[in-house]
């Protein structure tokens, strides 16, 4: 069996590093644009349908694809989570005074952007209490053609 010295070792150990650090540069990358393909086509979108239709377009798509692979017909994520990854857009904030007259500032789904999950066969309800909100599949409102 041969012997390797100290200098070898070292030389080594930092050709793995450097290895290593080119692996996750190119891994880094390749997510950066499939990311930036993602957004031009959010973006495409945006320009077309309007800016909560997009964002509830593109959102319904991945809850679609979270029931397929799951198997499922409903997931509930932690509000604060989904929040951190919807915008201003469909988002918005109100006033609600607790019974014992305590006012707190709750941030709701609007409208709008309920409705236009709910057209592409999508439900949600938020619980203030435990924090959570749900998405069940339901029947679409309206048949939606060329998605």
């Amino acid at each position: 069996m041969p012997e390797i010295t100290w200098e070898e070792m070292k030389k080594f150990k930092e050709l793995l590093d450097k290895e290593k650090e080119e692996t996750e540069l190119k891994i880094a990358l390749d997510e950066i644009d499939t990311l930036s393909a993602r957004v031009d086509e959010i973006i495409t979108k945006n320009k077309s349908y309007g800016s909560v239709q997009a964002l509830a377009l593109a959102f319904s798509r991945l809850l679609h694809k979270d029931f397929k692979k799951h198997g499922t017909d409903i997931l509930c994520f932690s509000w604060r989570e989904i929040q951190s990854y919807l915008t201003e857009y469909c988002l918005h904030k109100k006033t609600h005074v607790k019974k014992s007259g305590i006012i707190e500032e709750r941030v709701y789904l609007k409208q709008i952007f309920k409705s236009r999950l709910r057209e592409r066969g999508i439900g949600s309800r938020v619980n203030f209490k435990y924090d959570t909100v749900c998405f069940n599949k339901v029947k679409p409102k309206k048949t939606i053609i060329n998605d």
